[in-house]
């Protein structure tokens, strides 16, 4: 499908491109020279806030010492930063994209460019946590490559920038929290601020965006897109439960896998990672439809007074 090129104009979107560009001048890092990888870790500080450790509140959790509760963590965290390098990989697509079929003269191809190079370091740094977490990477799924791979195919659109706000507002979400926990060791919440400070730009740009190829969109259209980005959001879960990650800290994978998944600990995390993804998904009419709204549900992430404005619309 072609796109339809954007030109200069006062848009929302490119007054924001131009609002973020100036930012990204002022507050942007480089992870390879702003963080000691050569510093020693810390004995005692964790990797991960015990509370956001996928098995949290169980009997196999509570089991464990807490040199191995440490170490779980550090695994987690490995695993983690290998999804956020395919997630980095997935977002670039798009802003390369929205880039070629942008006037070059333009706040937003310029600043989609900015995103690109913001979402290379990233990828460098998520790498280089790698090395100090785990003797390997932790491969996400063939079907999350392969996804990943479509979004250099797919149309710039209501389901591309909603799978960008899906994989940016979760992870800005979780570091929030640990950029600032003195319990975790100083490298972890060095690589949390950078992402943190960095990805709150592209959030503000994804945001934008969605609501405008929201309104570009059409009934039908947008209902296929709706359904889509439902099936994205109801595999969230199975992220952060990785097999490999309990057989390298010793437990068996998948009895621990399906103790994680059941663990409500675990579904109040995703409800809490997800809070802010979801009431930005609603208020962009995102969530509407029962199947949709079914779909999110499986997500967990669902807080637990959330009624969708299709619904509230209804009742009123």
């Amino acid at each position: 499908m072609s796109e339809t090129p954007i030109t200069l104009d006062e848009s929302a979107v490119e007054r924001t491109a131009v609002r973020l560009l100036r930012s990204s001048v002022e507050r942007s890092y480089d992870p390879v020279v702003d963080i000691d990888w050569d510093a020693p870790d810390v004995p005692g500080l964790r990797y991960v806030p015990d509370k956001y450790i996928s098995l949290y509140g169980t009997k196999i959790f509570d089991q464990l010492t807490e040199e191995e509760k440490i170490q779980l963590g550090r695994l987690e965290a490995s695993a983690l930063a290998s999804w956020g390098i395919l997630a980095e990989s997935a977002l670039m697509h798009p802003m390369l994209k929205l880039a070629s079929v942008s006037d070059p003269r333009s706040a937003t191809a310029q600043y989609a460019l900015t995103e690109v190079a913001d979402e290379c370091r990233h990828s460098v740094m998520f790498g280089r946590q790698i090395n100090t977490l785990s003797d390997r990477s932790y491969d996400p799924p063939m079907i999350a490559r392969a996804l990943v791979g479509a979004t250099a195919l797919a149309p710039l659109s209501a389901t591309i920038f909603s799978m960008m706000l899906m994989v940016e507002e979760i992870l800005d979400r979780l570091q929030r929290q640990t950029m600032n926990d003195e319990t975790l060791q100083p490298r972890t919440r060095a690589i949390a601020k950078i992402h943190v400070i960095e990805e709150a730009r592209h959030i503000s740009y994804a945001r934008v965006a969605l609501n405008r190829a929201v309104e570009k969109t059409g009934r039908a259209r947008l209902a296929v897109e709706r359904l889509i980005v439902a099936a994205g959001a109801s595999v969230v879960p199975l992220v952060m439960v990785q097999p490999a990650v309990y057989r390298d800290a010793g437990l068996p994978p998948l009895r621990t896998a399906w103790a994680a998944l059941r663990n409500p600990h675990y579904h109040a995390n995703l409800r809490f990672f997800g809070e802010r993804l979801v009431r930005v998904m609603d208020e962009a009419n995102m969530i509407e439809g029962q199947l949709v709204q079914y779909l999110w549900r499986r997500s967990r992430m669902l807080p637990v007074d959330f009624v969708p404005r299709s619904a509230k619309a209804a009742a009123a």
